[in-house]
């Protein structure tokens, strides 16, 4: 999955400044960067959420610009947006079937099976009303909505956001695990040690822009780097 070039406003006010990003399948690539860096707008973008203004946004060499957050989903792109978001009033197991609408009776019983495979802690919980979760809990039906759609892409905004670090030690090994299946995953986390340490490409985002792409380790070598973008 490709940008490039890629233009988006918000309220009439440009966010995003001819930004050129790559997902790899099978990788995990961290966008790093601080609060109002447009990183969130990015994910947006991807995800048909926010229109692009101009520049391209590309599964297997098809442009998907334009189309309609749930055709982006279809084909492939998965977002998890900042702050574990879940349909609060309806039980755990009817948001899983939710993010599974689109796919045939037989085929969302095995979704819903890895889903639960992979986060079984939810297993107990599937009659629970989803708003009496705790955030970490929220987060894991999040992701696991994010798995039954059977994404090729997933798009993790903020993964750790207001969660105790042993949840995010929970759920760390979830990202890395759906990587080694092939999937490619964008992962924007606050915590940048954590995220530098199992992404294999990194970018840094500074007001709109990106102002590197590389190696994980430039960024551990050269925290300077890392510190002049949180600063501005």
């Amino acid at each position: 999955m490709s940008v490039h070039g890629l233009n988006v406003a918000r309220n009439a006010k440009a966010v995003l400044h001819d930004v050129d990003l790559t997902i790899l399948p099978g990788r995990i690539t961290a966008l790093l960067g601080a609060n109002g860096a447009g990183k969130s707008s990015l994910v947006l973008a991807m995800a048909g959420v926010l229109p692009a203004t101009s520049g391209t946004i590309a599964l297997d060499g098809q442009s998907i610009v334009g189309l309609r957050p749930e055709a982006i989903r279809a084909s492939g792109v998965a977002a998890v947006p900042e702050g574990h978001q879940v349909l609060n009033d309806l039980s755990v197991e009817d948001n899983l079937k939710v993010a599974g609408s689109h796919l045939s009776r037989a085929q969302l019983r095995s979704a819903l099976d890895v889903a639960l495979g992979t986060f079984p802690e939810l297993r107990e919980r599937l009659q629970a009303r989803s708003g009496n979760l705790s955030g970490g809990q929220q987060q894991m039906v999040a992701l696991a909505q994010a798995v039954i759609a059977r994404p090729r892409y997933l798009l993790a905004d903020e993964l750790s956001f207001g969660l105790a670090p042993v949840v995010v030690a929970r759920l760390v090994p979830v990202l890395q695990n759906l990587a080694s299946q092939g999937i490619g995953v964008l992962l924007i986390e606050q915590f940048t040690h954590l995220a530098l340490k199992i992404a294999h490409s990194a970018y840094v985002m500074e007001r709109g822009r990106i102002c590197f792409a590389g190696e994980p380790q430039e960024l551990i070598s050269n925290p300077e780097i890392l510190h002049s973008a949180y600063l501005a």
